[in-house]
């Protein structure tokens, strides 16, 4: 336990620090109340299990944020495309080339790798979707964020995906002259938005 000192501006008598522990105790106990009694609102999960577990149970509720970052092959775009990851990768976004981690699974010999080895692996969205599904939910280190790249390439994947595994909360795409353009998808994935994002 570390000791905070009278004259640090945080410390609180003990007299108070009990009070405040009781008021948030009383607090709790009618905001669960509240809560369990509105529907698909509140998931309740056991932290008398190891943090691993915990953690990839909530792993299960909340909904990662995934960008899907695309560009059109462009020397340019290609140097945009590397300065917006960079960008969000200092805000707490890790990168997912899919090509890479489809080539790890297949060097690994696991299931899905024998599977991508077997069938062309752009053929089945499906099995890019487990492979994605098992890092982004694998709750290494607490991550939630994610820049999707390489995948996916068509509307059906982008389906495969949103339905199977997460929500693409935007897309940012460079055209051809390196200008950036973000469009938020604020979970809706239509026909008419998803074909015109796939067309740039």
């Amino acid at each position: 336990m570390t000791g905070v000192a009278q004259s640090d501006p945080s410390y609180m008598p003990s007299a108070l620090l009990s009070k405040s522990i009781a008021d948030y105790n009383a607090n709790l106990k009618d905001l669960q109340s509240f809560l369990r009694s509105q529907p698909n609102i509140l998931t309740e999960i056991c932290t008398e299990q190891s943090a691993k577990n915990t953690h990839k149970e909530v792993c299960q509720v909340v909904e990662p944020t995934i960008i899907n970052v695309r560009t059109s092959g462009s020397e340019a775009a290609n140097d945009a495309q590397k300065q917006i990851q960079e960008n969000l990768q200092e805000q707490g976004y890790i990168t997912l080339n899919v090509k890479d981690l489809v080539e790890l699974e297949c060097e690994r010999g696991t299931d899905i790798g024998l599977k991508i080895k077997k069938d062309a692996w752009n053929a089945d969205a499906g099995v890019v979707v487990d492979v994605l599904k098992r890092v982004i939910y694998s709750g290494i280190d607490g991550h939630s964020k994610f820049l999707l790249c390489g995948f996916p390439e068509s509307i059906d994947q982008a389906r495969a995906f949103e339905e199977n595994c997460a929500k693409i909360a935007a897309i940012v795409y460079t055209t051809a002259k390196g200008s950036t353009t973000v469009e938020i998808k604020d979970n809706n994935l239509s026909d008419k938005n998803i074909d015109t994002l796939f067309s740039k």
